[in-house]
């Protein structure tokens, strides 16, 4: 929570009226997070982008190459006032009071929603979207969005069904898989596989079970360096998961395509899809 003489600052900053910030008319977007940070580099203008993310470069950001060149904010509230912003959007960025915050001191904050499931995405971005043009005036944001929903159900439905429903197992390099309820069980069955693991949500590898049975196909995240392993006792360091990767050929999917749920996470699907089809 911010301390109250910190509270007031930011008033005397924007103003004690809380009315919306002066600019000279042009939209001033600031983005608090990656996972925001793609949504508005996907579907608002450029020149409109006053600030992003200190992770908008990082490997796990889809859109990082767009990153370059844009302004970046630490996201606390003084560096983001500083900024002047007609429009602020979030997924976690700012802690869980911003949202409050700034609608309290008059400037719009676009929320993005969840996604938890591959069909849930296109209402996502439509939501997303929606909001950026009534902030902005326009619809440039739908329309953007409508390409890129197109071009995510179009590579869904190029997707070959299969009846050979070969098992798959997702391996992070934190030691963690995914299973039933999730949106990485979602695009493993999406992609013609099984899911090896059979519990709901996120759990350890199963090292017992991986110890006396085999998944056809293992799947990797997060091995290229987006992340870092703290602890070398971190289950995908185990000798039994480290033997299922040296026994057959992982297919490795790039981190930056599951870290956030947006259009691009089918791509996720497409990648497996293209192994299984060897």
């Amino acid at each position: 929570m911010i301390p109250r003489t910190a509270l007031l600052a930011l008033f005397a900053l924007v103003g004690c009226n809380a009315s919306p910030v002066k600019t000279d008319g042009q939209p001033r977007v600031v983005s608090l997070d990656y996972c925001a940070d793609q949504y508005v580099l996907g579907l608002v203008e450029r020149d409109y982008i006053a600030a992003l993310s200190r992770d908008s470069q990082a490997d796990y950001a889809y859109l990082r190459a767009e990153a370059v060149g844009l302004a970046q904010t630490s996201g606390r509230a003084e560096a983001v006032l500083a900024l002047r912003p007609t429009v602020i959007v979030r997924t976690y960025g700012g802690g869980p009071d911003a949202g409050a915050l700034y609608a309290r001191l008059g400037i719009p904050v676009v929320q993005i929603g969840y996604a938890g499931r591959l069909e849930d995405i296109a209402s996502v971005v439509q939501a997303a979207a929606g909001d950026f043009d009534g902030a902005m005036g326009d619809e440039t944001a739908s329309n953007r969005a409508a390409i890129l929903i197109d071009q995510m159900r179009n590579n869904l439905d190029r997707v070959p069904a299969s009846s050979d429903r070969r098992s798959l197992l997702y391996m992070t390099q934190g030691g963690v898989t995914a299973g039933p309820g999730t949106m990485i069980d979602d695009i493993i069955t999406k992609a013609g596989y099984s899911n090896f693991e059979t519990r709901p949500g996120w759990s350890p590898l199963p090292l017992e079970r991986l110890a006396y049975k085999q998944p056809d196909q293992i799947a990797t995240a997060f091995f290229d360096g987006a992340y870092t392993v703290l602890s070398p006792w971190t289950a995908s360091r185990h000798p039994v998961a480290r033997r299922q990767l040296a026994n057959q050929d992982a297919v490795a999917i790039d981190s930056a395509l599951t870290s956030c749920s947006a259009w691009y996470t089918a791509e996720a699907v497409t990648v497996l899809a293209e192994r299984r089809s060897q």
